[in-house]
Parts: C-alpha cells; sequence; structure tokens
C-alpha cells in the first residue's frame, strides 16, 4: 500500500487561523487517505522555529502568504535546492497593501522575498484569476484554485423573525477584519440614513471592525473578530442577521480577493449586498444570489432600503445562495481538486520532470464507452507522447470515476461529486493542469492520426492566434463542424457546413471565425486564465462561444484548423439539452447585438447562402448563388455586416441599405430593419418594415 504524500506547511500564521484553514489544512485534510499534512512550524518557549530535518520527510512543500522574509531567505534557499517541490500560495495581492491597512509593514519587509520566491516557486497556486493575471509574468506555472466553504463549520438553524408585521426588527450584520475598515466607512451613510428612517427596528451587529460613530450607536453591537477560524464560524453562525453587507472599495488589492465572505455568509443562510467589483461580479447572480451595487453613496443607501424593506426578497437571495453554495462552492466539491493539484506536483517532483506542452482535459459524465475510445484513440495517435491527459468525472452515478482510474495509468483523474456541467468541469481540470496550452476535448470524440499537431503548430506559429478549432465529423464522416457562424436576425450561433460532405471545399479552409466548438478547443494557458475559464453559469451550451468572443474582445483571433480532424459522436451526455432555453437567454443578454450575425459574408464568399422558406423564419436551408444578379443581392446584405464589423457608423449613414437591392428573405430584412432602427436610420428601416409586410 502507497505511504500517504507528507506535505510541510511553512506559514507565519498559526494553523488554526482563517487563511490556512481554508485554504490548506481543510481541504487537504479531506484527502487525508491521500495526503498526510504537517505544521513546519514549530513554536517552542513562545519562539518560532523550523526543525529541517521533519522538512526532510516532506514530498511537497508548501509556503504561504508572508513566509518569505528576511530571516526565512536561508531555509526557503535549502529548501528551493533540495530537490523536493516548493510551491508558493497566496489569496491575497500582498504585494500591494492599501495605506491604511495594518499588515502594510510586514508587506513592505516581505515584498521582494515574495517575488523572489513566485519566481523560483515549482508552482505557484492563488485564490483567484485576476491574482494569476498579475503574477503571470514572474511564473508559468499557476494554479488557481478558488475558495471552498465548509458547510459543516457555517451551518445554523434558521432563525424566527421577532416582532410583528412590519415591526419586526431587522438585524443587520458587518463581518470584517480591521483591515477593512475603509470599506466599512464607505457603507456608514447608508447605514445611519436606515436608522433615520427605521428607528430602533435595526439591530446593527459590527464583528471585527467598526467606525467609531457606528460603534457609538444604541442600536450597535460590537464583537472581535475570533482568530481562530473555528471559533470564528461558531460566533458567525450565533449571530441574528436578516441582512449582511459586503462592501469593498474598487482598487486593486480588493479586485484580486475571493469571494470568501459570499461563501460563509451563504452558507450560513444569510443574504447580503456586495460591491459589484471583482470577486463578488464574478460570483453573485444580482437579484438572485445577494445584490450587487455599485459604491457610490446613493447606490448603498437605496439597495440597502429596498432589502431591509422587502422581508421576501430577503429570504429568496438566502435560500437560492444557501442551496447554490452548499451544491457547487462546498468543501466536499472542492477538496478533491485541491488535493489531486498537490497530490499530482509531488507525484511529479522537482521542476515537474518533463513539463508536458499541452494538458488535454476531458470533462466526463457517465457513457464510459465513450471515454474508453477516446482515450483508445489518443493513444493510438501518440497524444500521451508529449501531453498530459486529464479526465475530469463530472458526478457521473454510475461508478465512472473509479473505471477511469483504472483505464490507463498515465491519465489523471479529478473526481468532482456532484454534476456542474461542461464548464465547470473544464475550468475544474484546467486547474490542475501543467501544460502552457490547454486542450478541452469532448469524451465522445475520436481523434484521427495527426490531430494534435497542426492545433498546437497555429497557436506557436501566431502571437495573435488565442483559440483554435478542428474540423468534426459524425461518424458517417458527413461534417459536424467546421466554424461556427452567427444567425441572422438574432445572432443565435450554428455549426457551418453541418451535414455537408467530408471533403466541402469551404470546410477545408483554414480561416478565422467568430468562435468554434469547445468540443475541440485549444487555447493558450495565459489567456484562458486572463478570461477566467469558461463562465460556468451556462449549462451544457454556449460557454465555449461565449469563451470565444472574450477573446475576440481582448484583440485575439480565432482560427478554424480543418488539418485538425476528429469523430464526434455529439450531445451523447445525458441532460445535454435540458438548459438550452436559459442558456441561450443569457447569451443573448450578453452578445445580442445586431453587429453579432455574420452568417451572410462568411458564406458570400464562398458562392453560398442561408435562405428562409417559411414566412415564420424557422426554416432555412443552405444553397449556392442562382446567378450573378443574386449574389449582388446578398452582397449588399454582407457590406452592411463588414461596415458593422469595423465599427464603420459613418459609411452606413451616408449610405443607408436598400432594401430593394437586398433578398426576398424574411430573415435577412428582418435584421436590416433592426440595424437600421438601432442606428436612428427611421426612413431605411421603414423601407425594411414595408418590404417584410409585402412578403
Amino acid at each position: 500500500m502507497r505511504r500517504p504524500t507528507r506535505v510541510a506547511i511553512l506559514s507565519v500564521e498559526d494553523q488554526n487561523a482563517a487563511c490556512p484553514q481554508i485554504r490548506l489544512v481543510r481541504p487537504l485534510e479531506a484527502a487525508s487517505d491521500e495526503l498526510e499534512l504537517f505544521w513546519g512550524v514549530r513554536e517552542y518557549g513562545g519562539q518560532r522555529s523550523c526543525c529541517q530535518s521533519d522538512l526532510q520527510e516532506a514530498d511537497l512543500i508548501v509556503v504561504q502568504r508572508f513566509f518569505p522574509m528576511a530571516l526565512s531567505a536561508p531555509l526557503l534557499e535549502a529548501l528551493l535546492a533540495s530537490g523536493v517541490p516548493v510551491i508558493f500560495e497566496l489569496d491575497d495581492l500582498l504585494t500591494e497593501l492599501t495605506d491604511r491597512n495594518p499588515n502594510r509593514e510586514s508587506a513592505w519587509r516581505s515584498g521582494p522575498h515574495i517575488v523572489d520566491l513566485i519566481r523560483r516557486a515549482d508552482a505557484v497556486v492563488v485564490s483567484t484569476f485576476a491574482l494569476a493575471r498579475y503574477f503571470s509574468d514572474l511564473n508559468r506555472t499557476i494554479h488557481v484554485l478558488h475558495n471552498y466553504v465548509d458547510t459543516r463549520l457555517f451551518s445554523r438553524t434558521p432563525s424566527t423573525p421577532s416582532g410583528a408585521g412590519t415591526q419586526r426588527a431587522i438585524h443587520l450584520l458587518y463581518a470584517g477584519t480591521p483591515t477593512h475598515i475603509e470599506d466599512l466607512e464607505m457603507v456608514e451613510p447608508a447605514i445611519l440614513h436606515a436608522i433615520e428612517v427605521l428607528g430602533d427596528r435595526i439591530h446593527l451587529t459590527l464583528l471585527g471592525c467598526s467606525t467609531p460613530l457606528l460603534a457609538s450607536l444604541p442600536q450597535t453591537t460590537v464583537c472581535d473578530m475570533e482568530p481562530d477560524y473555528t471559533l470564528y464560524a461558531a460566533k458567525l453562525a450565533s449571530i441574528r442577521a436578516d441582512l449582511a453587507l459586503v462592501p469593498l472599495r474598487d482598487h486593486r488589492f480588493n479586485r484580486c480577493k475571493s469571494d470568501i465572505k459570499w461563501l460563509e455568509l451563504s452558507a450560513l443562510g444569510i443574504p447580503g449586498i456586495y460591491s459589484d467589483i471583482r470577486p463578488y461580479r464574478d460570483s453573485v447572480e444580482h437579484g438572485v444570489t445577494g445584490l450587487l451595487v455599485g459604491n457610490e453613496p446613493e447606490a448603498w443607501t437605496e439597495s440597502l432600503m429596498h432589502a431591509l424593506t422587502s422581508e421576501a426578497l430577503r429570504r429568496k437571495l438566502a435560500d437560492r445562495a444557501s442551496a447554490f453554495v452548499r451544491r457547487y462552492r462546498s468543501l466536499d466539491v472542492g477538496a478533491p481538486l485541491v488535493s489531486e493539484l498537490y497530490a499530482s506536483i509531488a507525484r511529479s517532483g522537482k521542476g515537474h520532470t518533463r513539463r508536458p506542452r499541452c494538458s488535454i482535459i476531458v470533462p466526463v459524465y457517465t457513457r464510459l464507452d465513450c471515454t474508453r475510445d477516446c482515450i483508445s484513440a489518443l493513444e493510438a495517435t501518440g497524444a500521451f507522447e508529449d501531453a498530459e491527459i486529464i479526465l475530469v468525472d463530472d458526478g457521473s452515478p454510475d461508478g465512472s470515476a473509479d473505471e477511469l482510474a483504472a483505464l490507463d495509468a498515465r491519465v489523471r483523474v479529478v473526481r468532482r461529486p456532484v454534476n456542474q456541467g461542461f464548464a465547470a468541469a473544464c475550468n475544474a481540470g484546467a486547474a490542475v493542469s501543467r501544460g502552457d496550452l490547454l486542450l478541452f476535448l469532448n469524451n465522445d470524440t475520436v481523434p484521427e492520426p495527426g490531430w494534435l499537431e497542426p492545433l498546437v503548430s497555429e497557436l506557436c506559429g501566431h502571437s495573435d492566434v488565442g483559440i483554435v478549432g478542428s474540423r468534426l465529423l459524425y461518424p458517417d464522416r458527413t461534417i459536424q463542424h467546421a466554424g461556427i457562424a452567427f444567425s441572422v436576425p438574432d445572432g443565435i450561433p450554428y455549426n457551418l457546413y453541418r451535414s455537408a460532405p467530408e471533403g466541402f471545399p469551404a470546410a477545408c479552409e483554414r480561416r478565422e471565425y467568430n468562435a468554434v466548438t469547445g468540443a475541440c478547443m485549444l487555447i493558450r494557458r495565459q489567456l484562458f486564465q486572463a478570461l477566467q475559464g469558461f463562465d460556468e453559469r451556462y449549462r451544457n451550451g454556449f460557454e465555449d462561444v461565449d469563451l470565444c468572443l472574450r477573446a475576440r474582445a481582448r484583440g485575439m483571433r480565432v482560427v478554424y484548423q480543418p488539418e485538425s480532424c476528429l469523430i464526434h459522436r455529439e450531445e451523447q451526455s445525458p441532460g445535454r439539452k435540458d438548459h438550452d432555453s436559459t442558456n441561450l437567454a443569457r447569451f443573448l443578454d450578453r452578445w445580442g447585438t445586431t453587429r453579432l450575425p455574420d452568417e451572410i459574408p462568411i458564406l458570400e464568399r464562398v458562392g453560398l447562402a442561408v435562405r428562409t422558406t417559411d414566412v415564420e423564419g424557422r426554416a432555412r436551408v443552405l444553397t449556392p448563388f442562382r446567378d450573378p444578379d443574386d449574389r449582388a443581392r446578398w452582397q449588399g446584405a454582407a457590406e452592411l455586416s463588414r461596415s458593422l464589423a469595423r465599427y464603420d457608423w459613418d459609411a452606413i449613414a451616408t449610405a443607408p441599405p436598400d432594401p430593394e437591392s437586398w433578398p426576398n428573405d424574411v430573415c435577412v430584412l428582418a435584421w436590416g430593419e433592426r440595424v437600421c432602427r438601432s442606428l436612428s436610420l427611421d426612413e431605411a428601416a421603414e423601407r425594411f418594415a414595408v418590404r417584410l409586410k409585402q412578403l
């Protein structure tokens, strides 16, 4: 029986403090059968010291937060030369503390040593994508492991509202360390206004941080912060709270923070109002799992009064946030991911031995037969030679995880206890990966010989290309994917040339598109982290297109490379289409503009058009142009699309589109009308409307 991996933790903080508990102790101890955790800093007679003989027994050394300093520099130098992998772990931007932060002096002393260790560590583990972006120039191997909450620790029995009817007391909570005094000061006017309006109905609890004015109010209870994380959780759970305020001033230090406060409050069933900046903007769904508010005093006052006067709203926010966090952000979900990363680094050894050029990440939900075929094809095509293979079992109910682990010893398996969908599974695989390039691959694909190198060469040979996709064929070798286009009039994405023959000329051309499918997609690791991965609010649909559009918005190109070819069975996972309507609504809410439809110029270039065959615009068919006059009509619509893509509003206003010279097509004319109305070209819009009525 293999002994557990011994992990030594070096931290200036007590192991019961919040940061060690959240980031290391609790998630790693949850995997106690694989990892043996020990504290490398001992206390003797009030003095802290490290026992190097203990550290020599470690398989992995994790250095946390402020431990790098002048005093610890000789020890760290020895450890870096020891042959044991060294990881630096941090969850705050410690090199840029604000002037009023009590830890600023420690940061000033440790800053140069922190930067030096980030450069030299075998890996850096951070809690947010913002931190990964900030330090990306210092270390190639930065892993983003989000925070998770121990829902057994943060649990309480719901309280019964006090008072009756509209006169019930409302208990308001602010919880934070003294480092957040500036944030509390920002919402002080909103709290004072609420007390002025609602009087003694407001009961305010300040845990860990207070201002002189708020502390002096008769409605206020001030509590000290517990340094022990377990005691802090118990105290927070014991406080009666109907609503929590979580303000953060908008500066770089706060934008790099994690969403741990939202996790803790939500696990306890406490609804909250959060500053509309990262980290909360990326986690809280406004009006559903919390309220997001701008940092203007008037905005905080309005949002606070709205929440205080609506018990139904507070209850809805609390219930939905609690359900979401307990299902998707609990320690039970995150611990396997954390333990897999640390165990894999320890297994790989110093410098990760041979660093893979590419990490192939395969999300799996049931369909073990498909996964076996995919892994066999990866082996047959030589993918194992220069890539690591990571299978992410996304809560399969059929015992797939155990079967997957037995497929091939070279395959890493990440187990997730609940199914969260494609986006979350891919993000989990990316978090533990080591390659500079990340390839996301559906388990119902079968790669063909020579499939990988064209993708890698595309990114390595073109610095402005951020994402590249493959040609995918159905089992009958007709085309399943050859790039993605956006339809008129709404901009709904679809696969080009679907069901056309394998050798269809337009599908055999390398070309740039706005999006490619995530069924086989290669992206630079640094870009993926800069984009904060796939948006997990999508469930099994549109997350790949959304990622491509965000990459394009950053100036990166998205390329379809037909020399990379795979068979794709498509939509083999159960429940694949369950969230289509919600996904589409979210996608169009973010991206749905008249600029998005691009199918007309894409197809016009190769002599094709998608024609609408019914007046409702539901039936559409791909056909070649009938004659030169037909092509000229489609060229007029194509030129408008190109002008929109170039943001050439002046050209459109100078020569508005003429519906009389466009095709007699319901969808195309409807799009033309929308474009004209969006640009206030009212006369042209009316002419399009008349043409539509004639049809």
